[in-house]
């Protein structure tokens, strides 16, 4: 049952990876051909694709994610956003249902954002992470310390929030490594869920072509972006420090994480 609850769906990209767009809403039409919501795709230069159902918000070249959306929050009037990437691809078919129904729990339960990439079990332990009680697989997170308590990953955000966290100029990066600290300053209630409400595929990282994706876009008769595929230590890298952060307690993870940036690998957060 519809909760009346309205929301709009913001997919951020820019330019550089335009190239994503056709297969992005190939996926898109294909698992949410029912979505309910308006949608926009939030860019930086002026562009003359076009794509049925779908309103694109031009901000200037030049423009960084929080100029672009900054300038999408202009005409956004919905309490809510689903907000998502541009190199997140649906694979699942949405159940509509499954949104309403976070939608109702950050409304009752007064929520500012909530992670829709869920986590393991042993990860939400650790963190200590607290299960909602009339909402089961919703997790409130403690966002005392540490980082990407809240992310660019596929998630619904209060509105407001996220107005209030653009303040700054920032590209991508930069963004998504203030945003733990200012919900902090903000005090404001995050939570992740378990419910697989937006299954995505992560297509790209460091501007290449995933083997995973690859490997899928294929399977799926999807023509492939001409971008470079990632090589495999690379890949292995970033998986290798993802599960590092879930394995290891914060403390441990950042003596860890100084040992491997004194042997040339980079990081973007500072704990």
């Amino acid at each position: 049952m519809k909760n009346n609850i309205d929301y709009s769906v913001i997919i951020s990209t820019c330019d550089a990876f335009s190239d994503l767009w056709d297969a992005y809403f190939d996926f898109f039409k294909k698992n949410w051909a029912d979505c309910p919501a308006k949608v926009y795709l939030v860019t930086d230069k002026e562009t003359s694709r076009r794509f049925d159902g779908i309103e694109i918000i031009a901000a200037g070249a030049g423009a960084e994610i929080t100029e672009r959306l900054a300038k999408a929050l202009e005409k956004i009037d919905t309490e809510y956003i689903l907000f998502t990437l541009e190199d997140y691809f649906l694979i699942q078919k949405i159940e509509n249902a499954k949104l309403d129904n976070a939608l109702q729990f950050m409304n009752e339960e007064n929520v500012d954002y909530i992670r829709l990439y869920g986590a393991s079990r042993y990860y939400l332990r650790k963190e200590g992470a607290r299960e909602s009680v009339s909402y089961p697989g919703f997790y409130f997170r403690d966002i005392s310390e540490g980082n990407y308590k809240v992310s660019l990953y596929a998630g619904l955000w209060r509105t407001d929030f996220m107005r209030k966290t653009l303040g700054k100029k920032q590209n991508a990066w930069q963004y998504e490594v203030s945003l733990t600290q200012m919900a902090r300053d903000l005090d404001a209630c995050c939570v992740i869920s378990n419910n697989r409400e937006f299954p995505i595929l992560d297509v790209i990282r460091k501007g290449k072509l995933l083997h995973r994706a690859k490997k899928y876009l294929k399977e799926n008769g999807c023509s492939l972006p001409s971008r470079e595929v990632i090589g495999y230590r690379a890949e292995f890298s970033i998986w290798f420090r993802t599960k590092l952060r879930h394995i290891f307690p914060q403390k441990s993870f950042s003596k860890i994480k100084r040992v491997m940036v004194r042997r040339g690998h980079r990081f973007y957060s500072k704990d």
